[in-house]
């Protein structure tokens, strides 16, 4: 993926759980500043920063894919008349 559109994934994160670039910049371990510059383009994240940046993306979209399946499981069960 590109800068820019791993960025504007960033930023739909960040807007989906109502985080601000400080909150993201404590979660990747990095300073305000650093994600700041990302968001504006004034500089790209180094190895190190998109291994951080690409570890937090995968485990955020894991997370969904679980939330998801458990609301369809939810709703199968709800469905065939499995609640207690």
């Amino acid at each position: 993926m590109k800068t820019r559109e791993i960025i504007l994934e960033l930023e739909e994160v960040m807007f989906k759980n109502d985080m601000t670039q400080e909150q993201l910049a404590k979660k990747l371990r990095v300073s305000f500043q650093t994600v700041n510059r990302w968001f504006n383009e004034h500089t790209e994240p180094n190895r190190r920063n998109w291994y951080k940046i690409k570890k937090y993306l995968n485990s955020y979209n894991s997370a969904k894919t679980i939330i998801n399946a458990m609301s369809s499981l939810k709703e199968v069960c709800r469905d065939k008349n499995y609640d207690r």
